[in-house]
């Protein structure tokens, strides 16, 4: 954990950091719920990749669920913010195969 903490920057590890009540009470703005959505993905992203990195045998897990979040905020006023966060879901998806096929060896079958 420190070495990721480390290499990756600070991030949360417990609780619930999209902070959708604040969106709902009118405390924050779509644009600043989405902005920290953007950068709690882009921390898991950066973890998940440093720990790609260093994984050897075993199971890995990394949990992101920004989207769930979003798609309750969302999905009946702003669709097409729902929609592209599951382009931004698939993007990620499409990069950990990438990563992985680098080193087939990893996966199995």
């Amino acid at each position: 954990m420190k070495d990721a903490w480390k290499t990756c920057g600070p991030f949360l590890t417990l609780g619930w950091p999209q902070d959708t009540t604040g969106l709902e009470d009118k405390c924050i703005n779509d644009d600043q719920f989405l902005k920290l959505c953007d950068s709690i993905f882009q921390t898991r992203t950066n973890l998940l990749f440093h720990h790609l990195e260093k994984f050897q045998e075993g199971l890995l897990a990394s949990v992101f669920d920004s989207l769930d979040r979003i798609q309750h905020m969302f999905w009946k006023t702003r669709p097409d913010v729902v929609e592209t966060w599951y382009k931004k879901y698939d993007h990620l998806v499409g990069d950990v195969l990438n990563k992985l096929s680098e080193n087939p060896e990893r996966i199995l079958s």
